[in-house]
């Protein structure tokens, strides 16, 4: 766990009035504000939020201000508004480093970190840099970890080791071979599914040859957005190894570019999500999609320049995040 302390004294002198405050508690308490949400949607949701505050510096909006100057409140009752934004803000980047690092969550808060960190992986990838040194190294670290997070959580999804437990009679016992069984089911016909894909060597939202379609940018846009929609669980690095193995890594395009080689394509891969809650309600989670269903994109979003294979995994990541929430909703998790 990071000395929040020191981060203060580095950005802003601590006001006298904070001497002695536990700043590992007070990151604690409000660590426990973000575990909130019963389906991944709504955690998508505060995930959006958080961005808005971490890389454009807005207040929290209500409830989630009020919960996090209470906690500041009850330790530092004297500080001054504008101070206490300034702080709001620090102690609420620590505590989303304290809820993605923390392993010792119940498995309902688990599922929420989890969650959590796909969605700031996301919405933070493609954000530009802080001018603030500290506070860039503190967004920095916060989408390090919620990518580590992601990928490890996507590993535990898929590893082999066998949960199931033979012999036993009691329920609970039961029910959890059944879910783990169930599980398996889920990604043998994941696997079944891309098998015959990339047999077919045909484009699921097109409904053409993938030889067919041109230049080579499209090809690979496609088979990364197909492949996020064909998976069941979220995907491990080796997923994104295999997608990009063959793309061009030297080529810098633009999303602008990117935008234009769809051409008339663009219409039928926007029609996949366009209405899908997630990216209605979770914009700065979404980014490339938002871009390709027509939605307003900041200029320097449009012409900042990529390696091909970046786009290629950011169309993954963002597809495949979609496709987390709604089997959230599938499942009933």
């Amino acid at each position: 766990m990071m000395n929040l302390s020191e981060h203060f004294l580095i950005l802003d002198p601590i006001p006298h009035e904070s001497d002695g405050v536990d700043w590992k508690a007070v990151t604690k308490r409000i660590a426990r504000i973000f575990l909130i949400g019963t389906s991944r949607i709504e955690v998508y949701r505060t995930a959006n939020t958080l961005t808005e505050s971490i890389q454009y510096g807005r207040p929290l909006p209500e409830p989630l201000r009020g919960k996090v100057n209470a906690v500041l409140h009850q330790d530092i009752p004297y500080m001054d508004a504008a101070k206490r934004q300034f702080v709001a803000r620090i102690c609420s980047m620590m505590a989303i480093l304290y809820v993605l690092a923390n392993r010792q969550w119940g498995e309902m808060n688990a599922s929420r970190r989890d969650a959590i960190a796909v969605a700031l992986w996301s919405s933070l990838g493609l954000r530009d840099q802080l001018m603030e040194p500290r506070l860039e190294y503190l967004r920095g670290a916060i989408l390090a970890t919620a990518q580590r997070v992601a990928l490890q959580m996507a590993a535990a999804d898929r590893s082999d080791e066998d949960s199931t437990s033979v012999g036993s009679t009691t329920l609970a016992t039961a029910q959890t071979t059944i879910d783990a069984l169930q599980h398996r089911v889920r990604l043998v016909r994941e696997e079944n599914s891309i098998l015959r894909w990339l047999l077919s060597n045909r484009s699921e939202i097109l409904a053409i040859p993938m030889s067919h379609i041109e230049p080579s940018e499209m090809v690979a846009m496609i088979k990364c957005l197909e492949l996020g929609m064909l998976l069941r669980e979220f995907p491990t690095h080796d997923h994104y190894i295999f997608i990009t193995d063959n793309v061009d890594r030297n080529i810098p395009v633009s999303l602008s570019s990117l935008l234009n080689v769809m051409g008339d394509y663009r219409d039928r891969l926007a029609k996949c999500h366009q209405n899908n809650i997630a990216l209605t309600q979770c914009p700065l989670v979404f980014p490339f999609l938002r871009a390709v269903n027509g939605d307003n994109i900041a200029e320097r979003e449009r012409l900042v320049e990529r390696p091909l294979a970046d786009w290629c995994g950011r169309a993954l990541l963002e597809v495949s995040a979609i496709r987390y929430a709604d089997s959230d909703r599938e499942t009933g998790s």
